[in-house]
């Protein structure tokens, strides 16, 4: 990772520390903002589908008292390239991505491939680069300030 090129891509936008660590952090999502609220973060299904070759997900990350929204995702999961327990747990709908991959044992490593910042929103894109997972997240603004 460019950390200097990282940093100098954030820079423009004024973000708080906060709102830094939520554009570029590489580790589970999930883990980070149950840390930051200091309580569970949920993962609920809102939507999933398979076409194309693919799991299409849509999530919601909810904090567990107020149900208030931290996060919105939507994920492409390549069927060909993943093994059917991970295929399995994710058509299930009761884990979150990044806790499949804990579960399995597959690398969380991800590779941030865009980063979008509105006053409303910052959303980011990354791939989870084992299984070729490809994730958009959207945080809206207004908690993190």
């Amino acid at each position: 990772m460019d950390i200097p090129g990282v940093l100098e891509q954030l820079r423009g936008y004024n973000l708080s520390p906060m709102e830094r660590v939520l554009a570029a952090h590489t580790g589970m999502v999930q883990l980070l903002l149950s840390l930051y609220f200091g309580e569970p973060v949920d993962v609920l299904l809102v939507a999933q589908t398979e076409e194309n070759g693919n799991i299409r997900r849509e999530t919601s990350l909810v904090l567990q008292s107020s149900r208030r929204e931290a996060c919105h995702a939507y994920s492409s999961i390549p069927l060909s390239i993943n093994k059917p327990e991970v295929l399995d747990d994710i058509r299930e709908g009761g884990l979150g991505l990044g806790q499949i991959c804990v579960k399995h044992g597959i690398p969380e490593g991800r590779l941030i491939k865009v980063i979008m910042v509105t006053p409303q929103e910052i959303t980011r894109e990354y791939v989870i680069a084992a299984p070729g997972i490809v994730i958009r997240e959207v945080f809206p603004r207004d908690l993190y300030e």
